[in-house]
């Protein structure tokens, strides 16, 4: 392998990475391409091409990751936004009944 100079693949995925939500950074595979950009920024120019097109199809699964993991987060935030809404709209109810249902 040629050293080709400064890691500029390498950094690029990394800051791409540090933008995705830690259990996707924190994967296997989010490893695998920081290791296939430092690869690509250190190969010889007849090997970038395969590594390069595993990099593109290992970042594409990544963001795919990323994708289904914020929508899990915005899933459960919209679980909790729900369930505050239901327990005002029951205590604005109590108040307005009287609050003490507990009998005479």
């Amino acid at each position: 392998m040629t050293k080709r100079g400064p890691r500029k693949v390498r950094t690029a995925v990394e800051a791409e990475i540090a933008a995705m939500p830690e259990t996707v950074r924190r994967s296997a595979l989010a490893l695998a391409a920081i290791t296939l950009a430092g690869r690509l920024d250190e190969a010889a120019h007849r090997d970038t091409p395969p590594i390069a097109r595993e990099l593109r199809a290992t970042l594409a699964d990544l963001r795919l990751l990323a994708e289904k993991a914020d929508q899990e987060v915005d899933q459960v935030d919209d679980l909790a936004a729900r369930r505050t809404a239901r327990l005002k709209a029951a205590q604005a109810q109590a108040g307005a009944s009287g609050g003490d249902d507990r009998g005479a």
